[in-house]
């Protein structure tokens, strides 16, 4: 394991990891990349990776460098990443990448959206990824959760009735504290948009 020191994160990569970004890298015949790592929900359970360009992206942002590899993370991101380790795991359930972060990075994190995330992964999360799609919890605040379709989901025309009759009323049966749930979706962007702009 190579632990990578920044004055803002640690960050851990694993032998397996750094080789497989390397191979990626040269495969892509890619200059000046970085992997940008950012974190999607409150407690870690979806995040991003993806190449970008160093230059591009380094301002504003925390770089860590791990030999020849540089990571990019956004300032929130990089501090729910502070002691995780990336690994590149190939199993009975396939190959990628794998982000481990330390619960204790969350422990700040409000009970009410706590116990909302654990929801959404526990219950919703697995329905939606049959069809290829996934939704993220952006927010609670005054009562009002606030969710994100992305993937499948995003411009599919079956959203609204999924989020009214589905996810809604879930939430608000296991958890009475959450009054209303708010879809904050760019639908008219997804690949095959139901929804039109100017509707």
């Amino acid at each position: 394991m190579n632990e990578v020191t920044s004055p803002e994160i640690q960050l851990n990569t694993t032998e397996e990891a750094r080789a497989k970004i390397a191979e990626l890298l040269a495969e892509k015949e890619l200059v000046d990349a970085a992997v940008r790592v950012e974190i999607l929900d409150p407690l870690g359970s979806r995040y991003t990776l993806r190449f970008v360009s160093l230059q591009d992206e380094a301002e504003g942002n925390v770089v860590v460098h791990s030999g020849p590899i540089a990571f990019v993370l956004p300032p929130e991101s990089a501090k729910r990443a502070d002691g995780a380790t990336l690994a590149f795991v190939d199993d009975l359930n396939g190959s990628g990448f794998r982000l481990d972060i330390p619960e204790s990075n969350f422990a700040d994190v409000d009970p009410l959206l706590r116990k909302l995330q654990t929801l959404i992964d526990d219950e919703v999360a697995p329905g939606l990824a049959q069809h290829g799609g996934h939704v993220t919890l952006v927010n609670v605040e005054a009562g009002r959760a606030f969710l994100k379709f992305g993937g499948g989901c995003q411009g599919c025309g079956s959203a609204d009735m999924t989020m009214k009759q589905g996810i809604e009323a879930l939430i608000k049966r296991e958890i009475p504290e959450i009054l209303e749930v708010v879809d904050t979706t760019d639908h008219a962007a997804g690949s095959n948009p139901y929804y039109s702009a100017e509707g």
